[in-house]
């Protein structure tokens, strides 16, 4: 059987973490969101949308459960928190586990957030309904 590609992995991985149904505001969030890690990078650009709350958080937790626990190519090692951890520890993990990442594994990371962020844009592009704007 032939392996999946990274990018099915990750078209896969996002649409796992998607689940059925998001608001507006979660596209519009997620729209958002690559320029916001690309432009600030992966520590403080998570930071940001954390800060930011509401469906912002719900991305910046859905990337921190990726790159901590769910992609099959590429791990930041750190302890994980509960499976059933709220979305505030695995941000933080996140964080702490960016703080104490190599060079390498840095842009390693990157790279994997940006990606993976851009299929969860696609997918709420594709499945989010668009805000209604008079």
């Amino acid at each position: 059987m032939p392996r999946k590609s990274i990018e099915v992995n990750r078209m896969e991985g996002a649409k796992t973490a998607f689940g059925e149904t998001r608001p507006s505001e979660f596209r519009k969030a997620a729209e958002a969101a690559p320029f916001t890690l690309r432009s600030l990078g992966l520590g403080s650009g998570a930071a940001s949308l954390a800060a930011a709350g509401g469906e912002h958080k719900t991305l910046a937790a859905m990337l921190a459960r990726w790159l901590l626990r769910d992609c099959p190519h590429f791990r930041l090692s750190y302890p994980l928190p509960a499976r059933n951890a709220d979305d505030n520890a695995w941000i933080t993990t996140l964080l702490n586990a960016i703080a104490d990442a190599s060079r390498n594994d840095y842009r390693g990371a990157q790279i994997e957030a940006v990606d993976y962020i851009g299929w969860i844009k696609k997918l709420a592009q594709a499945f989010c309904p668009e805000e209604n704007t008079p």
